[in-house]
């Protein structure tokens, strides 16, 4: 390894002259031999922190694009619900989106109670599934039972939809 070291150079003025001191780094390598780090040394250090940077910037954009992806697009879980579509609309200002509510039947616990316990569930669907929105659509109007499949997103986005549930197919029941 190198040392590197400080060295003063300087001449005494005659009389009627300005002194000029200098100072220099000198880089003493291994082998004994002197170097002045010159304005070319100094390029080269920063053409290589620059390339660092560099590097290092387009690493950490790419695991930001990435993650961005993967939140986007990747599915947490995926399932089926049945019942009987309610409602179906599209909503927005800026973003339309398609939007809708299953009534979930069950079976209540309870044996004195008539009938069964009804929740209402909620999903999307994604813009460019319009033979998608249609069926369900159809399967409301007709008031007929479905089996919804869905996928959750890790993240719910305004732009694609109100909900982290996204219909992938539906199936109209008897």
């Amino acid at each position: 390894m190198g040392r590197l070291a400080i060295s003063k150079s300087g001449h005494s003025p005659n009389v009627g002259q300005s002194a000029t001191i200098g100072v220099s780094l000198i880089l003493e390598t291994e082998n004994g031999f002197c170097t002045p780090i010159t304005h070319f040394h100094l390029h080269q250090v920063m053409t290589k922190f620059k390339k660092f940077t560099l590097i290092f910037l387009v690493i950490v954009v790419a695991l930001l694009g990435l993650a961005g992806w993967f939140s986007y697009s990747a599915s947490y879980s995926e399932g089926e619900r049945m019942g009987r579509i309610i409602k179906v609309s599209k909503k927005g200002i800026f973003f339309k989106t398609h939007e809708g509510q299953l009534n979930v039947e069950g079976i209540s616990s309870n044996p004195n109670s008539l009938g069964g316990v009804t929740s209402v569930w909620e999903f999307s669907v994604d813009g460019g599934r319009e033979s998608l929105i249609k069926q369900i659509e159809q399967a409301m109007r007709d008031n007929k039972r479905v089996t919804i499949h869905y996928e959750e997103k890790f993240f719910q986005f305004s732009w694609r939809g109100d909900t982290k549930y996204f219909v992938t197919k539906i199936e109209v029941l008897n």
